[in-house]
């Protein structure tokens, strides 16, 4: 009876053995996964994720931002014709075709800032969405060389997507009616007061835009490369 019972414990130990051994194995891969996705010792990003959000956050803005430019000042041109076609020259209606103009340019500005940030906000969520899958397969005893295989081809799809999702549209047309934007100022007291003023200061109009290169300075960090 002695020996039954000391075969029984010994069984036992066996299986609670295995059992540590497995929690253990489970605990070494969590670690080792998460160890890929954020810093062990600030629990921040690792720097490699991080220089893959700044590198979207280029290129988003690098696909962009140039044809922006080159639309802004195409239709500045365009303008500078339309309101000298009408003899608008300083007061009020000068201002409100400056205002107008400028309402335009910010909301372009927007829309690229708005691109970026989706960008490295779908960024963020695919990885967090590959950190939970995982987990999971962690938790199930998948080998731990496995999960950690495919985890850099992994982050490369995930930018790619992060990118593709920014910028497969095109920005809205803001300026493909900017020769008859202000096509009703002809009606207006403001056009007869523009008429009447002297002077020809289309400067504040026509002059080189201030801030389209440098809306993203307080947004984003530099660039970088991905690096897995």
């Amino acid at each position: 009876m002695g020996k039954g019972g000391g075969g029984g414990n010994g069984a036992a130990e066996a299986a609670a053995a295995r059992e540590a051994a497995r929690r253990s194995r489970i605990a070494g891969s969590i670690k080792a996964v998460k160890g890929r996705f954020f810093d062990p010792l600030t629990e921040n990003p690792t720097q490699a994720r991080l220089d893959s959000f700044a590198d979207i956050e280029g290129r988003v803005k690098n696909r962009f931002l140039p044809e922006f430019q080159d639309t802004v000042s195409d239709a500045r041109r365009e303008l500078k014709f339309a309101l000298a076609r009408r003899g608008i020259f300083g007061g009020t209606a000068q201002r409100d075709a400056e205002n107008r103009f400028a309402d335009r340019i910010g909301e372009g500005e927007r829309e690229i800032a708005d691109r970026v940030l989706s960008a490295r906000n779908e960024k963020e969520r695919l990885d967090q969405s590959l950190l939970n899958s995982l987990t999971n397969q962690a938790q199930a005893d998948i080998d731990q060389a496995t999960l950690l295989s495919g985890i850099g081809s992994s982050f490369q799809s995930n930018n790619n997507r992060a990118l593709t999702a920014a910028t497969d549209q095109n920005l809205q047309t803001l300026f493909g009616d900017v020769g008859t934007l202000f096509k009703d100022i002809n009606d207006s007291q403001a056009l007869q007061r523009g008429f009447n003023s002297s002077g020809n200061n289309l400067g504040a109009i026509f002059g080189q835009n201030k801030g389209i290169g440098d809306i993203f300075a307080s947004r984003t960090g530099g660039g970088g490369t991905v690096t897995n």
